[in-house]
């Protein structure tokens, strides 16, 4: 598999991935990184999204940052997912947004 990679178009065989962080005032200091199958693809501050490009299939996505437990999720990523990044009193995680949108 390729490494992924941030910010660009994706090639034949990739598709756009993005991860939204909503914009709240705990940890809004805290600024995670983003890792794709244990490659750095960026960080996401507080409000913003981070876009990037990978294979379709099944990929390992962790967020580690300071202070907090780091956390991994597995997700069988396809064209124009959007994962949403939350957090708790010690640590990051994150879900498919329409997972959250039917959560009560």
């Amino acid at each position: 598999m390729k490494n992924p990679k941030k910010g660009r178009h994706p090639m034949s065989g990739e598709i756009n991935v993005e991860i939204w962080r909503p914009k709240f005032f705990f940890m809004s200091g805290n600024t995670p990184k983003v890792l794709v199958d244990g490659v750095q693809v960026g960080k996401v501050k507080n409000g913003e999204t981070l876009s990037f490009t990978t294979t379709p299939g099944i990929h390992e996505l962790s967020l580690r940052a300071f202070g907090a437990v780091p956390s991994s999720a597995t997700f069988d990523l396809q064209e124009g997912d959007v994962l949403i990044i939350d957090n708790n009193l010690i640590t990051w995680f994150l879900r498919r947004k329409e997972d959250r949108d039917k959560s009560p």
